[in-house]
């Protein structure tokens, strides 16, 4: 991009990894050119990888993989989170509606879909790049007749709200819709999304109360509970995992415990654990089951 003055415009500081690669290899840092080498190894060759069920040994899946994140993820599938892995094993039951908020590339969709027999699993996923992953994922394990995916901010209520990119790279996060000053600060984009309140949804016929909701989205998690008030009443939901940051923590215990939801136990995730035990704060996976 040019100025008036004809003087090139700086570019976002953060931008340059994600935006698409310019042709003219002469005019590419050795950043930007690794940058470009790297999708075009993974989209040649690394585009899909097979991963076992960390439970089921006779089951496996087939996860898109068309950047080094969405290859970590994949790679990682059962040492990343154990303790999702566990609690959704534990948790699920034969036809179940499961609630993923946040789904990403949908690995946690695609294992819950292989214990709900008949049931339903509704993927909710913003992000662009990781909803395209997500549909991959979903036509690879032929699992269009249990994941419903929805390119689909949440929040308190239902509204045009913009939702920040802090990458495009496909498999990333940290991506927020109604987010933090320090979001918006280290965001590279916006795109005005149509923000829904799952009480809203709920009267759809499309959709059916949930059994089991895992809420993970980087800082809006309170938000979204705000808007299912009703569904929360209900008392469909046997039991929830909710990314609780330490600054949360206290309001969103606080606020489900109005419905009669306890913590029952917490997590981390490997990283998260880590510097846990360093005695620095990180945000936990909460588990809440109903008293």
């Amino acid at each position: 991009m040019q100025t008036d003055s004809g003087a090139r415009a700086p570019r976002h500081p953060t931008a340059f990894t994600d935006a698409r690669p310019e042709f003219g290899f002469r005019a590419l840092s050795k950043i930007r050119l690794r940058a470009y080498v790297e999708r075009i190894v993974f989209a040649a060759f690394l585009r899909f990888r097979r991963v076992p069920d960390p439970v089921k040994a006779d089951v496996s899946y087939y996860f898109p993989t068309s950047s080094k994140r969405s290859y970590k993820r994949a790679k990682k599938f059962a040492t990343k989170e154990p303790g999702t892995i566990k609690w959704l094993d534990a948790s699920l039951q034969e036809g179940d509606v499961f609630f993923d908020i946040g789904a990403n590339m949908g690995i946690y969709s695609a294992f819950a879909a292989s214990r709900i027999g008949d049931g339903v699993v509704y993927a909710f996923e913003p992000h662009a790049q990781n909803f395209t992953l997500l549909t991959e994922t979903i036509a690879l394990n032929g699992l269009a007749g249990v994941i419903r995916p929805l390119s689909l901010a949440l929040g308190a209520r239902s509204e045009l709200q913009p939702f920040y990119y802090s990458s495009l790279v496909s498999g990333s996060s940290g991506s927020q819709v109604e987010a933090s000053p320090m979001a918006v600060t280290e965001s590279i984009l916006y795109e005005l999304k149509f923000c829904e309140c799952i009480d809203s949804l709920i009267e759809q016929p499309a959709f059916s109360l949930p059994n089991l909701v895992k809420i993970d989205v980087d800082g809006n998690e309170l938000n979204i509970l705000r808007g299912m008030e009703k569904v929360l009443s209900a008392g469909s939901i046997r039991s929830m995992q909710v990314e609780s940051d330490p600054s949360l923590d206290k309001a969103i215990r606080d606020f489900l415990g109005r419905f009669g939801y306890r913590e029952s136990a917490r997590h981390f995730s490997s990283q998260g654990q880590k510097i846990h035990d360093l005695g620095r704060p990180y945000p936990a996976n909460v588990i809440y089951v109903k008293a």
